[in-house]
């Protein structure tokens, strides 16, 4: 997580700032990690299609516009259960958004 664009007066920064501390610790050791990166969380039910991001959160070089940048809770839960029951994306981060690409082939 990137929280070099937040202001640390913002609600947000803790959380922030904790999640980025987290995962460069889990980056730093021999673990079997998956860090997982959703947009802006909406209520929208899953589709188990996404979009992948950069490690900045931008799409294709710029920056998501309008919706672009969002995620379903649920296709969060459901990239969880992807994982973990496919022992997949060991050693990666990966930043995603709701979009048109099955899971099977954000991850592997």
């Amino acid at each position: 997580m990137d929280v070099d664009n937040l202001d640390p007066k913002d609600s947000f920064y803790p959380y922030a700032k904790a999640k980025h501390d987290a995962d460069e610790y889990l980056r730093g050791t021999s673990l079997e990690y998956t860090i997982l990166g959703p947009g802006a969380l909406t209520l929208e039910p899953a589709t188990k299609k996404l979009r992948l991001a950069d490690s900045r959160g931008r799409i294709s070089g710029h920056e998501p516009a309008g919706t672009e940048g969002r995620t379903a809770r649920e296709n969060v839960a459901e990239m969880i259960a992807y994982v973990l029951a496919h022992n997949a994306g060991i050693r990666q981060t990966v930043n995603f958004f709701d979009g048109d690409t099955p899971m099977s082939k954000i991850v592997s």
